[in-house]
């Protein structure tokens, strides 16, 4: 009679190699330290959950199904993704889900597809996803910890890994397009902070 980190909105799950055994618990009380397996899928768990509770207070009806998490997938890689009804989170480097903007930032993926399914086509299309995704990591850690808010993956990168990205990009469009869509994405979470911003101070 095991305690499991379950849920109608989230599953932590292993479909995905390297197998791990996931979190599983005698008494409703998981605790984890960072060197645990288990830290990372509590660590999912927690983040998609706040995040999905707070979307449904505002009215939103999306990722109405359960995702299904995998905290150490794609074979250990220095990568993370979305691939409709599962997130995948890999452990490269520093493990990618021990880091609330990864999380998230896949997770705005899940949410771009509830919204306008079968959309994702065309590099500036796609630029727009991966903003969407780091607009949402940054809003959400920023409103638990502003420290360092501008710098998005400000644990998984922004280190010796790699470079990570920013929130606070100078790009303009359409002269700063690179073609990358990753790149190409600072622009358009650039601007949306921005206007949050604008507004937070109005």
């Amino acid at each position: 009679d095991s305690f499991r980190l379950s849920s109608a909105l989230v599953e932590i799950q292993d479909f995905s190699g390297p197998t791990t055994a996931i979190a599983v618990s005698g008494t409703p009380v998981f605790d984890y330290t960072r060197s645990e397996d288990e830290f990372e899928d509590v660590n999912c768990f927690y983040h998609l959950t706040t995040f999905q509770n707070y979307m449904q207070s505002l009215g939103y009806n999306l990722v109405n199904y359960q995702i299904g998490v995998d905290a150490h997938a794609l074979g250990g890689s220095d990568n993370s993704l979305f691939s409709y009804p599962k997130l995948y989170f890999g452990d490269g480097c520093v493990d990618d889900a021990e880091d609330a903007d990864v999380i998230i930032h896949e997770y705005g993926h899940a949410i771009t597809a509830s919204a306008a399914p079968n959309t994702w086509v065309g590099n500036e299309r796609k630029a727009l996803d991966e903003a969407a995704g780091d607009y949402l990591a940054t809003s959400y850690t920023r409103a638990l910890n502003p420290f360092n808010w501008e710098l998005m993956f400000s644990w998984d990168g922004n280190n010796v890994c790699w470079p990570g990205r920013t929130a606070a990009s100078p790009k303009h469009y359409p002269e700063d397009l690179s073609g990358d869509t990753h790149k190409d994405g600072e622009i358009w979470n650039a601007a949306g902070l921005l206007c949050l911003r604008l507004k937070t101070l109005s």
